[in-house]
C-alpha cells in the first residue's frame, strides 16, 4: 500500500487506522468510539476559552514552548514515529510521510467538525514537515560536499 493509498483511507475514518495497524477484529468497537456525538462536542467547545490572535502564531508559540519543551525536538521526533510506524505497518514511510498523514487527520477532523485545536495542530505538523525537508535538504547538500 502506498502512502497516498493509507492517507486516501485514513481521510475516511480515523477508525480504519487500527485496520492498517493489523487489528480488523476491532473493526466494530472502533466504529463504536467514532460515532459522532455533537452534543458532547458542543459542550466542550463551550467550555473552552476561544484564543485570541493568529492560528499561525498559535501554533508557532506551542511548538517553541510547552510541546518542545515536553517532547523535545520535532524533527528528531518524527524519525522517531517513521521507525515505530515502518515496524508496525511494514512500509517505508519517511518522518515527512509520516508528518503528512498527520496533517491528514487533522484535516479529516476539521472536514468533520470545525475546531480551531484541528487548524493550529495542522499549522503545527506543515511546520515541523518543512523543517524536516530543510534538515534533510541541508544534510544531503553537506553529503555531497564530502
Amino acid at each position: 500500500m502506498t502512502v497516498k493509498e493509507l492517507i486516501a483511507r485514513l481521510s475516511t475514518c480515523e477508525k480504519d487506522a487500527d485496520v492498517f495497524l493489523g487489528a480488523p477484529e476491532r473493526s466494530a468497537e472502533i466504529e463504536d468510539v467514532c460515532t459522532p456525538v455533537p452534543e458532547m462536542v458542543f459542550l466542550q467547545d463551550e467550555r473552552k476559552p476561544r484564543p485570541a490572535g493568529s492560528i499561525l502564531e498559535e501554533a508557532a508559540r506551542i511548538r517553541s514552548g510547552e510541546r518542545n519543551v515536553d517532547y523535545g525536538d520535532a524533527v528528531e521526533s518524527f524519525e522517531r514515529v517513521a521507525e515505530i510506524a515502518n515496524a508496525i505497518t511494514g512500509l517505508s514511510l519517511t518522518p515527512a510521510e509520516c508528518c503528512k498523514v498527520l496533517i491528514a487527520v487533522k484535516l479529516t477532523r476539521e472536514r468533520y467538525n470545525h475546531k480551531r485545536d484541528n487548524l493550529v495542530d495542522a499549522c503545527g505538523y506543515i511546520e515541523i514537515l518543512h523543517q524536516i525537508e530543510e534538515r534533510t535538504l541541508n544534510d544531503n547538500d553537506n553529503d555531497n560536499e564530502q
